[in-house]
């Protein structure tokens, strides 16, 4: 009929302007021209189907064209990504003579919506200490709080009792749980104190608070990665530091040409921070710099490398991928 002539010619010509056009714009039209224009039950239908063509074909898009996702009809599961974070990003804090710090995440009197954690990762800060000064007694609860000494000493003491300097590559670890006073100081007469503070959201609140600390070698960490922390059941396996979250945290000084491969599973993610020195990662252009952070995700055993003509220093937050 002339009714069914016409109205495959609109078809095709409908299947024209679908190819060339926005995708949603033509959506609109052509639900709109069905609707008001019903001159026939065939018309109607062809409208309709490239209608839901134009519908399907968007979302694939939309959905394609985010680079953190991967989509299929019922699902949509987060794939692999690697995000170098600048050091010249990094918030830097003066709050007093002594003290410098470069703030990874939200914290004090900085506060960014976009960076206010990593998952369970909900501090890392960056800090310098000059000599003979540092924090004052203080309290914390409900945190994992970890300190990663990079050069000088790091004092600490606390409300339990515990009292200890530790050097280059020692960890100090307190679960703050129910409540606790400490102090973090540099007591060398002349050399400023470099350490790296972590804080990690415990697996539950109100847990007995907890000190330990553990010393470990350059050898340990020299071209491997060094897995200096766990959760609580598997430092029993690793004669490790535990704490009371599923999180693994890695150290390694990789000399130049050096490389390690740090394998992420599935469900996993992990934040690097290039302490010294310079790295590359296999497969990401961008060079990571001093200071540098590194968020990723995803399945994949990542080669990392030293692309320095000195050592590197790295230290790596694996934990479970939050979406």
């Amino acid at each position: 009929s002339t009714q069914s002539n016409m109205g495959t010619g609109l078809a095709y010509i409908a299947v024209v302007l679908f190819v060339c056009s926005p995708l949603w714009f033509w959506l609109f039209v052509f639900l709109t021209i069905a609707r008001l224009f019903p001159c026939s039950t065939a018309i109607t239908s062809w409208f309709l189907i490239i209608g839901f063509v134009v519908f399907a074909s968007a979302s694939h898009q939309a959905c394609n064209s985010n680079t953190q996702f991967s989509c299929n009809t019922h699902t949509r599961t987060m794939t692999s990504f690697i995000r170098r974070v600048p050091a010249s990003s990094l918030y830097v804090s003066k709050p007093t003579h002594w003290l410098t710090s470069r703030f990874h995440f939200s914290f004090a009197e900085y506060h960014d919506p976009a960076r206010d954690s990593f998952g369970v990762l909900r501090v890392m800060n960056d800090d310098l200490v000059t000599p003979e000064e540092g924090f004052g007694t203080h309290p914390h609860r409900d945190m994992e709080i970890v300190s990663y000494v990079v050069d000088g000493e790091l004092t600490h003491k606390d409300s339990m009792g515990q009292s200890e300097s530790l050097p280059r590559g020692a960890v100090q670890y307190m679960s703050a749980g129910t409540g606790v006073m400490h102090s973090e100081m540099n007591a060398h007469p002349s050399k400023t104190v470099r350490f790296i503070q972590i804080w990690i959201i415990p697996e539950s609140r109100g847990l007995k608070p907890k000190y330990g600390s553990m010393q470990f070698s350059a050898e340990q960490r020299k071209n491997q990665l060094h897995r200096i922390v766990t959760n609580i059941t598997a430092s029993k396996k690793f004669g490790i530091i535990g704490i009371h979250q599923d999180v693994n945290i890695f150290v390694t000084e990789l000399d130049p040409d050096r490389s390690v491969v740090f394998k992420l599973d599935a469900g996993r993610q992990a934040y690097m921070l290039c302490i010294e020195g310079t790295a590359s990662i296999d497969g990401f252009a961008e060079s990571i710099q001093t200071r540098d952070g590194v968020q990723l995700g995803g399945e994949a055993d990542l080669v990392i490398r030293n692309n320095g003509s000195t050592s590197n220093h790295l230290l790596l937050v694996e934990m479970p991928r939050h979406q």
